[in-house]
């Protein structure tokens, strides 16, 4: 059972707005948020949880007084007097965290963000053991995100808690007897208890606490269970003696302090690590000065260590008496225990005994069986195991071969789109250079034509240059003025080139790109066919072999079977998904196949592995049809499932004749299953 405490925060309850405050908490751990500033509330103060629909449902309420709302076995509480209000969530769970409100929604109102925190080292539950009079040293380790905070100790008594002891601050426990270190760099704090009191046990919590201007949050994250009990003998307060009270564990490389305390030097220096001031953990202590060894502390506890050894050997091997220091010679029958002969005369006198040699095979016998039925239960596991250990080289094996066939399939599919970019690439480069090469033809055109036009102007201006004369004579102006003009216009009369080309000179875009993706999809089809059903390799029988595509199967060996249902129980396979509801059509190529059978089964079917009775099949088995025994050879079936007419038809999709049509009544998942008999592969055709 691992129990963990929640971030437990205090807050000044100030007026005006109010910011949201995250807390922090653990899985069955408790949340405590106490409210010291004074404030009057204008009506009883009220926690309440939001929804998704920003409605805050309420959980408590309380004025003056206690209040737990039923329902929530008493998990909540909120306590409010004059000068506080105090809110307990105890036992917190994954459905607590959230937003809360808690005020009286008119003068005051406090958002809080409540939030899980599932870090391990805040999940442990210590038990620690310690004797009446002795020391007892409790270390906890604590979140990264604590290692500057103050570190604090707790003490619950009912449904309570006290705080016992913190690092710093002025709420200090005004028992001496109690002292805390905290080991910053390895994250571990730790508190003494000297002279250990019944009263002392109980339930603990480590805890560290967030001081802010107006708001003291305290996280409990670890529960200690202490339980006192009183020396049980002169070895066990030896031991005791001679344990250090910080790692409590034997004494190793024992070290005195002038305050006649003695520590472990590795837990010493490790202690005050952390410390501006060395000082002696038990009795804070100012130290100056170097460590002296205790020496005759040492030895005593290497002594103590061999004997503790010797014991614990004799005791492993069963040889001496526990409470004789005899050796064990007989077996008491009645007691079902080793006895020393001092042993016969006393405590086990008048009883029954036998050899330890016979006792030992008679117990020996008695565990045979059990031992049996786990050597069975070992090798079964084994046995598991290897088929574990199979099954995942298959799965590495298939996930490669799958990774493969998918690299290849895109691979054709960049090839293709590849191939595609080029030809249209291709033809709009043709059409460029084409559309190119007619312009500068009309551009060559249109430079003879201005090279001739400016040669005529030049002429004609020179034949004006030389007959003005002829505008004086009057006589001869009309025939002469008018010939010479009708020569000039004949001269300007000279072919221009066609323009026309230079309006449809440009690249045709919407050849090129109009609907270009539909275009290649159209053209991908061939390549990227779509089958209705997809075989599943996981329902094979062991003799079919089904294509790296999962579209068409094969059997490699048909055993010679007697009958029918044997003949189809032997080499099946199922489609994969199976129909629930709706019309599905699916065709299959058989007409190469020496024998087949195909149909559809119910899903109690598939899981009973029983196929031999399909809901709805044909097959061609022994050169004869199921629906005719002289029907003519087809090359197809089309298979039509009809769910909600509940029918099955097969059909020949060449001449479109009805072969047979089964009507069921099962509401069952159906499953398409096909029965290839033969080394010739039935094919599942891609539809149209």
């Amino acid at each position: 059972m691992k129990i963990q405490l929640l971030l437990i925060t205090t807050f000044y309850l100030i007026s005006g707005p109010v910011y949201c405050l995250d807390v922090t908490g653990f899985p069955g751990g408790h949340v405590i948020i106490d409210f010291k500033h004074k404030i009057n509330l204008r009506s009883p103060a009220i926690f309440c949880k939001l929804n998704p629909e920003n409605q805050c449902e309420r959980i408590i309420e309380a004025r003056g007084t206690e209040w737990i709302r039923d329902g929530h076995q008493g998990r909540f509480t909120l306590i409010s007097t004059d000068r506080s209000l105090t809110l307990i969530i105890r036992t917190l769970r994954v459905q607590d965290t959230g937003l809360y409100q808690v005020g009286d929604q008119i003068v005051w109102n406090q958002d809080i963000n409540l939030k899980l925190n599932r870090d391990p080292c805040c999940s442990e539950m210590k038990s620690v053991a310690g004797s009446l009079g002795q020391n007892v040293m409790i270390s906890c380790s604590y979140p990264e995100e604590f290692k500057i905070n103050t570190k604090s100790f707790y003490k619950q008594n009912n449904r309570s808690l006290t705080e016992i002891i913190r690092t710093s601050g002025a709420e200090q426990h005004q028992d001496s007897r109690f002292s805390i270190s905290d080991d910053v760099r390895n994250k571990v704090f730790s508190v003494n208890i000297n002279d250990v009191r019944e009263d002392d046990g109980g339930v603990y919590f480590c805890a560290v606490v967030t001081d802010e201007t107006e708001i003291i949050s305290h996280s409990l994250f670890t529960k200690i269970y202490l339980q006192i009990t009183a020396m049980a003998s002169s070895h066990g307060n030896l031991e005791e003696n001679l344990m250090c009270s910080i790692c409590i564990d034997i004494f190793r490389d024992p070290v005195v302090l002038p305050c006649s305390h003695s520590f472990c030097r590795e837990c010493l220096e490790r202690n005050w690590t952390s410390k501006l001031v060395k000082e002696c953990p038990n009795c804070r202590t100012t130290i100056k000065g170097t460590l002296v060894k205790n020496l005759a502390l040492k030895g005593a506890c290497d002594c103590f260590i061999m004997e503790k050894r010797r014991r614990t050997s004799a005791q492993n091997q069963g040889v001496f008496c526990d409470v004789h220091s005899l050796k064990h010679e007989l077996f008491c029958t009645d007691d079902q225990k080793l006895v020393c002969l001092k042993c016969v005369t006393e405590e086990h006198k008048k009883h029954n005994f036998c050899t330890i040699e016979k006792a030992a095979d008679e117990h020996k016998n008695k565990l045979q069986k059990p031992l049996q039925e786990l050597e069975s239960k070992l090798q079964s596991l084994n046995s598991k195991r290897s088929s574990f250990s199979t099954a995942a080289t298959k799965l590495q094996l298939q996930g490669q071969q799958t990774e493969a066939q998918i690299k290849a399939e895109f691979v054709k599919i960049c090839e293709f789109l590849r191939e595609e970019e080029n030809a249209r690439l291709s033809a709009l480069r043709s059409e460029q250079n084409t559309k190119r090469q007619r312009i500068i033809e009309k551009i060559a055109e249109v430079n003879i034509s201005e090279t001739s036009i400016s040669e005529r102007i030049k002429s004609i201006q020179d034949d004006m240059g030389r007959d003005e004369s002829l505008f004086l004579h009057v006589s001869i102006l009309s025939a002469v003025y008018t010939r010479v003009l009708f020569r000039r216009k004949q001269r300007v009369e000279i072919t221009v080139p066609d323009t026309k080309l230079v309006s449809d000179s440009g690249i045709d875009m919407a050849k090129h790109m109009g609907n270009l993706r539909y275009m290649v999809w159209e053209k991908m089809k061939p390549i990227c066919s779509y089958y209705p059903v997809i075989l599943d390799p996981y329902t094979k029988t062991p003799n079919l072999e089904v294509s790296s595509d999962l579209t068409s199967v094969s059997c490699t060996g048909l055993a010679l079977q007697n009958s029918l249902p044997k003949i189809i129980s032997s080499c099946y396979i199922l489609g994969s998904g199976g129909f629930s509801s709706g019309v599905h059509t699916w065709q299959v190529e058989v007409g190469g196949c020496e024998m087949w059978a195909l149909g559809v089964v119910t899903e109690s079917a598939k899981k009973k592995k029983n196929l031999s009775d399909c809901l709805a099949n044909v097959y061609y088995i022994n050169s004869k049809y199921s629906w005719n025994p002289v029907a003519p050879k087809i090359m197809k079936v089309c298979v039509f499932l009809d769910m909600t007419k509940r029918c099955v038809i097969f059909s020949d999709p060449d001449t479109n004749v009805t072969i047979k049509t089964c009507i069921y009544v099962s509401d069952e998942k159906l499953y398409p299953c096909f029965f290839p008999l033969s080394k010739i592969p039935m094919k599942i055709l891609p539809s149209r």
